[in-house]
């Protein structure tokens, strides 16, 4: 009651009612990609199940509809099967899935694109996702990787991060480590929003 009533001092309720409210930048350039890849099989990978739910809702009304699967981790092996061979037999299906659903043990190497909305601290999860695509039995020449990020002070701290983790990994390979991966503290993170606002 309380929540509403702040809602309603600040005008808000309409704003949230409104669908055009949850479709962002990056949404709109996700769409934009489906569109442009009419032809294409398509796996898309967020952080967040939300993010796939509104994609999902928006189906129709922000892109042309297509056949789209919302792959959940609360769908049980034999469904998620279920999914899988429906998009395989698909001429141009979206299959929608979070990282931790996609990060391992799926093989979807019938798709030859990949979106990545967003990504996290992480960098190996966006590494094992795209791998279901790019594994033995892919049929395409090529595979199409759409790395998608905004120029915010986290997330170009972020992908930071996740450069420094892939050259001490090749570093690694070759037996000298010589890059130091920075660290992101909470007074910084806070620091980087300050500055944006």
């Amino acid at each position: 009651e309380i929540f509403m009533r702040h809602l309603n001092v600040h005008n808000l309720t309409e704003w949230l009612n409104d669908t055009e409210s949850l479709c962002s930048t990056r949404l709109k350039t996700t769409y934009e990609l489906f569109d442009t890849h009419l032809d294409r099989k398509l796996v898309v990978f967020s952080c967040y199940t939300k993010v796939l739910q509104v994609v999902k809702h928006h189906k129709g009304k922000y892109y042309q509809d297509r056949p789209l699967w919302l792959m959940t981790g609360d769908m049980s092996i034999k469904k998620r099967a279920l999914v899988i061979k429906e998009f395989s037999e698909s001429t141009n299906g979206i299959i929608c899935m979070t990282y931790d659903l996609g990060s391992n043990g799926i093989n979807l190497q019938v798709a030859d694109t990949v979106i990545l909305i967003d990504f996290g601290w992480n960098a190996d999860r966006a590494e094992q996702a795209v791998s279901r695509v790019l594994r033995p039995g892919q049929k395409s020449d090529t595979v199409k990787l759409y790395y998608l990020a905004s120029n915010t002070g986290i997330e170009s701290a972020l992908l930071k991060i996740h450069k420094a983790k892939r050259q001490v990994g090749d570093e690694v390979k070759k037996g000298a480590i010589k890059t130091t991966i920075p660290k992101a503290v909470i007074k910084d993170i806070i620091k980087v929003i300050q500055l944006e606002s």
